[in-house]
């Protein structure tokens, strides 16, 4: 009997035990890893708890021995991924040393959620893990974490501050997107990749792009309305669409030289964008790029553009004027609509084609063509109160009476010759005086300089060719041992 009673005492704890075990692990649901047949390790796949504050065990035994718990959710695309799904009443959850991953959903939609403790051994946060948890409003992320994915964070409306780890590596696309309450995050030095909107719609007010970063991705910081300082750590190499549209605070960014592309809508509704310089390489500037920046007064375009996107800078109503390089060869439709600041434009040589409604509701009085007239599209200044008119170069082939076969845009010639000879030159009361003849009505402005080679040269007036000619003087002539003048169009 005594035997027995020693025999029955031993069996019975361990079945206790389990028994004990098996209650406190109802509540989750498991897969296993494998390893040549055996198992290695568990995933957590489900919670089925009353809620509340959740500690994750650190193993799981399903029977001949304890298994890891090594990654939270099974990472496939069903449904059922959900871990701690919208309908859980958890609060708090801390995830044990070990978990290495934490997979695709597992607490998406946990409006509930408020702490979350992550371990150090974590090194990867899935596609959208911790989508709408609207009740975090602060997040450690632990240093071992190499990689945010896609949405991880997408739509926690409570975020306000957010440290990532020294360690990261990459941050995914939309991963902070929405995040409106965000005001401030620090991107540690060993990012490399910043994807697409990855804090797109947050509260931002400064920015730094680390030096491991070389492209700005589409969307990067799109709505981050708050925003008044962006900072490159390094060279960049393109700017992607919409990376800071509705910036509306931003009042200028500095690109570096090896920048060669910039997106459709890339500071469109900068509404703060006072002057912007495109760095030399870039070949295009896109659809929209600039469109609705009221404040933008100085665009510096570089020889290297080509191509002047669709809406390019429509809605710029405080550009009084732009210079466009020689190379560009195509202005795309609207692409300066609404520019109700912009009085004159020239038009380079290279321009082969001008699309529709270039120039409609803007104030352009004169565009000055180079070259022989550019193919036209439908409506080129309509809805413009001045009344344009285009001006062509003696030589240039393609002109009419009228530009683009609109008989509301007369087309003259700009012919504007300077008259030195004989009497059409003198000295009067002081003033050097000399004779200009031309198209009647042109404009022309007078320039001058005291070096004929170098320059720079210096408006003095601003003329209209009435009735074929007009007399310009200078009362300022004598002041200078050697004085040169010129006409050039209006600016």
């Amino acid at each position: 009997m005594k035997t027995r009673y020693r025999l029955l005492q031993i069996s019975l704890l361990p079945a206790c035990w389990l028994f004990l075990t098996a209650a406190a692990q109802a509540q989750f649901s498991y897969s296993l890893a494998y390893s040549n047949g055996v198992p290695v390790a568990a995933t957590l796949t489900a919670y089925s708890g009353a809620g509340g504050v959740v500690s994750i065990p650190a193993t799981f035994n399903p029977g001949g021995g304890d298994l890891p718990v090594t990654t939270i959710g099974d990472g496939t695309t069903n449904a059922t991924d959900v871990v701690f799904g919208s309908d859980s009443e958890v609060t708090g959850v801390t995830l044990p040393a070990g978990v290495t991953s934490i997979g695709m959903q597992a607490f998406w939609n946990c409006a509930s959620l408020t702490n979350l403790t992550l371990p150090n051994t974590l090194t990867n946060i899935g596609y959208d893990a911790f989508d709408g948890c609207i009740g975090l409003t602060n997040l450690t992320l632990p240093a071992g974490l190499g990689t945010i994915g896609d949405l991880a964070f997408l739509d926690c409306s409570g975020l306000t501050n957010v440290v990532l780890p020294s360690g990261l590596t990459s941050v995914g696309n939309s991963a902070f997107e929405f995040c409106t309450a965000l005001t401030g995050v620090t991107i540690p030095a060993s990012v490399t990749n910043l994807g697409a909107s990855a804090f797109s719609d947050c509260n931002l007010f400064s920015f730094t792009i680390p030096a491991g970063v070389t492209t700005i991705a589409d969307g990067l910081l799109d709505g981050n309305a708050n925003l008044t300082n962006v900072v490159l750590g390094g060279p960049i190499t393109s700017v992607g669409a919409s990376a800071f549209e509705s910036c509306a605070s931003l009042p200028g960014l500095s690109l570096p030289p090896g920048v060669v592309s910039i997106g459709d809508l890339a500071f469109a509704g900068c509404l703060n964008l006072a002057s912007f310089t495109i760095p030399a390489g870039v070949t295009n500037i896109g659809n929209s790029e600039f469109q609705g920046d009221v404040a933008l007064t100085n665009v510096s375009i570089p020889a290297s553009v080509t191509s002047i996107g669709t809406q390019a800078f429509s809605q710029c109503s405080g550009l009084p004027s732009l210079i466009l390089p020689p190379g560009v060869t195509n202005i795309g439709s609207h692409a300066f609509d609404s520019c109700i600041g912009l009085t004159n434009l020239a038009i380079p040589a290279s321009v082969a084609a001008i699309g529709a409604a270039a120039f409609t509701s803007s104030s352009v009085a004169g565009v000055f063509f180079l070259g022989n007239a550019p193919a036209a599209g439908d409506f080129l200044f309509a809805a413009d109160g001045n009344n344009p008119t285009a001006y062509y170069l003696p030589g240039t082939t393609g002109w009419s009476n009228t530009y683009a076969a609109d008989p509301a845009v007369p087309a003259l010639a700009w012919n504007p010759v300077l008259q030195a000879g004989g009497t059409n030159h003198s000295v009067q009361a002081g003033t050097f005086r000399f004779l200009i003849t031309g198209t009647p009505t042109i404009p022309i402005v007078v320039q001058a300089s005291t070096n004929l080679a170098r320059g720079p040269w210096v408006p003095l007036q601003s003329l209209t060719i009435t009735n074929g000619s007009v007399w310009f003087g200078d009362p300022q002539w004598a002041s200078y041992r050697t004085r040169f003048y010129r006409v050039s169009s209006p600016p």
